[in-house]
């Protein structure tokens, strides 16, 4: 049953459509150890308030580390979304990852980097083309954004309105030179945005920042 999921993914307008388009898992049981010779050492279950989702990623070694609803995929890294847990994410990742790269259309001259998965399924919902990275301190590499550059005009940093988003943009900014933008009225980022004012407000308070 993932109506908990699909409930807790309505409060920012994200579709089951959006959901397996960015490669999110509805989890209702994961099976996780920490090396390839370990038991499997944790599990967690998902439960109507506080729903698990695996953010799926292709990989190229054939060691599992996780176990999604009984599933044993070796072709995937996951990155387990809890939220409303006191550990929101569990990974098994190894090195740089972006999410959203391979769901970009090229058909718009703007591009936002933000700071979840979630808040790209966001911002294309919104009508927005956008990445992220495995988190707003990740280092960016010049040769990624070189090839960012060659696609879109208008590249923006769209990262959490609080010390960490702020500190994070500002190094992408001294680094790249990467126009920094902020959510302008009292939420965090642009779900929360949504839940709280809709999606055409939100739209609008977005669009207002890209100049």
């Amino acid at each position: 049953d993932i109506s908990s999921h699909l409930l807790y993914c309505n409060q920012y307008g994200i579709t089951g459509e959006l959901l397996e388009k960015y490669d999110v898992i509805c989890a209702s049981r994961v099976n996780k150890k920490y090396n390839k010779d370990d038991n499997f050492v944790e599990c967690l279950v998902s439960l109507p308030d506080y729903p698990i989702f695996a953010y799926s990623y292709n990989r190229t070694d054939s060691n599992c580390f996780c176990i999604i609803n009984n599933i044993k995929d070796n072709k995937r890294f996951y990155k387990i979304y809890t939220p409303g847990r006191m550990e929101r994410f569990k990974s098994n990742l190894r090195g740089q990852w972006v999410d959203g790269f391979k769901q970009l259309r090229h058909k718009s001259n703007v591009l936002i980097i933000t700071k979840s998965r979630k808040d790209v399924m966001c911002l294309d919902l919104l009508g927005f083309e956008a990445i992220s990275f495995n988190s707003e301190s990740t280092t960016i590499d010049k040769e990624f954004i070189d090839i960012l550059r060659s696609i879109y005009i208008y590249i923006y940093i769209l990262y959490d309105n609080d010390n960490a988003g702020y500190k994070g943009a500002t190094k992408i900014f001294n680094e790249h030179g990467l126009k920094m933008i902020f959510i302008p009225v009292d939420t965090k980022d642009v779900s929360d945005t949504i839940k709280k004012y809709g999606i055409e407000k939100t739209k609008n308070i977005i669009q207002s920042l890209l100049i």
